[in-house]
């Protein structure tokens, strides 16, 4: 069974950037694992997200996939060096890095979109310019083994496109 390994920021993440692509990915028959800095994570609903494991005790190899899910708490991720090693793992060994709303952020700063296309919110285009990125201008767009989406309305199709992908 595919496991992907989804990335939740400590506390408002969005809620449909997390619960559209979750519940079509286990519709696929597809495990989710949920990980954050802390035990529980917060979403803007209100509601309470069990962690499955803490993002410090992660080890790529036993992920075909990584998630890392956008909203305003998920600027906790883009300047951490444990993510961008994680990020870097999951690069190296060719598998699938996917990132929505704010997070293609994070995979810039880490530095596994240089010279890549991607999308991201609107509020964080300058990190791409800042990390020679290409900026394109569309919900969801794949570049090799990297699947960005640009916020909560293209939720849906970036998890479509997770599918597709594996």
């Amino acid at each position: 069974m595919t496991n992907i390994l989804v990335v939740l920021a400590p506390e408002k993440f969005q809620d449909d950037e997390f619960f559209i692509p979750k519940h079509i990915l286990e519709s696929a028959k597809i495990k989710i694992t949920t990980t954050s800095l802390e035990k529980l994570a917060e979403s803007t609903g209100e509601k309470i997200i069990k962690i499955d494991v803490l993002l410090t005790d992660v080890k790529s190899e036993d992920y075909d996939a990584i998630l890392l899910v956008g909203g305003p708490g998920a600027v906790t991720y883009i300047d951490n060096p444990t993510i961008h090693k994680l990020i870097n793992d999951f690069n190296n060994e060719k598998k699938l890095i996917s990132a929505i709303c704010i997070s293609p952020a994070t995979l810039a700063r880490a530095g596994v979109l240089i010279n890549k296309q991607a999308t991201i919110w609107n509020g964080k285009k300058e990190i791409f310019k800042e990390t020679d990125v290409e900026f394109v201008d569309e919900p969801v767009v794949i570049d090799e083994n990297i699947i960005t989406a640009n916020g909560p309305e293209a939720a849906e199709e970036f998890a479509k496109a997770i599918i597709d992908f594996i």
